[in-house]
């Protein structure tokens, strides 16, 4: 039986950044900042490089057709995909006006904090 691995992709607007988790939670962490070409085909390569990933989690503030082609090519080598998504209605209040205009990225920021530490929490 295979060792079932999971990484933890942040694509950002700049860099891309991933760590694994393993079942004993022993963790590893990299970034890169995107290459001028073959993006997707460079951040597959990176991310399966060190160890067999079965499962990739995603947060991603990258376009919906980047997400797709991402996914496929993931998909193609045996890897499952998820993607993060903000939950209607959020666990907890988002004091935006507009709570559509919350990133990804910072929901995600958020939820970590709740989960680990708690309510009230600010990031800043």
């Amino acid at each position: 039986m295979s060792k079932q691995v999971t990484a933890l992709l942040d694509l950002g607007n700049t860099r891309y950044k991933w760590i694994y988790r393993d079942v004993k939670l022993a963790e590893q962490f990299d970034a890169r900042v995107y290459p001028q070409e073959r993006e997707i085909e460079s951040i597959v390569s990176d991310v399966l490089s060190d160890l067999p990933v079965n499962l990739l989690l995603v947060c991603s503030v990258r376009d919906a057709a980047f997400n797709h082609g991402l996914e496929i090519a993931f998909q193609r080598v045996g890897v499952r995909v998820s993607f993060a998504s903000i939950p209607a209605p959020p666990p907890f209040p988002i004091g935006y006006e507009n709570p559509a205009m919350l990133g990804i990225d910072r929901f995600c920021n958020l939820l970590a904090v709740y989960v680990s530490e708690g309510a009230p929490a600010v990031i800043v």
